[in-house]
């Protein structure tokens, strides 16, 4: 189990912290630098635990956590995309197709996007 001596705490998130495997060695930096001490959730991320200072309590923002992976889920199309395209020398196609009258641009550019489909709900 890992202890979480909360030493300061900005609009109910953790701004700063120190994590131990005893309670005790928590309980010893709160009473040196203030602060409380609590029991580490066994889930999430950090950037979704909420403190309650008064009740001196953490608890885990699963629903926000897991909206904003779905959220974020739903754009590795665009990710991808970005990836491939960054490897296209762009300018150079466009230019040569416009001087050799081809569309290789164009045709990367819909395979790029043939190979990462936008998701449509």
């Amino acid at each position: 189990m890992t202890y979480l001596a909360i030493v300061k705490v900005e609009n109910n998130r953790i701004a700063k912290y120190q994590d131990y495997d005893s309670k005790s060695d928590a309980d010893t930096h709160v009473d040196k630098y203030g602060g409380f001490v609590v029991e580490a959730p066994k889930s999430g991320s950090i950037y979704y635990w909420v403190v309650n200072e008064d009740a001196q309590t953490i608890t885990h923002d699963a629903i926000t956590e897991t909206a904003d992976k779905a959220a974020y889920d739903a754009l590795a199309y665009s990710r991808s995309r970005k990836e491939e395209y960054d490897k296209l020398n762009q300018f150079e196609l466009i230019g040569e197709d416009s001087i050799n009258g081809t569309t290789n641009h164009r045709d990367a550019i819909i395979a790029i996007k043939d190979k990462y489909p936008k998701e449509t709900s």
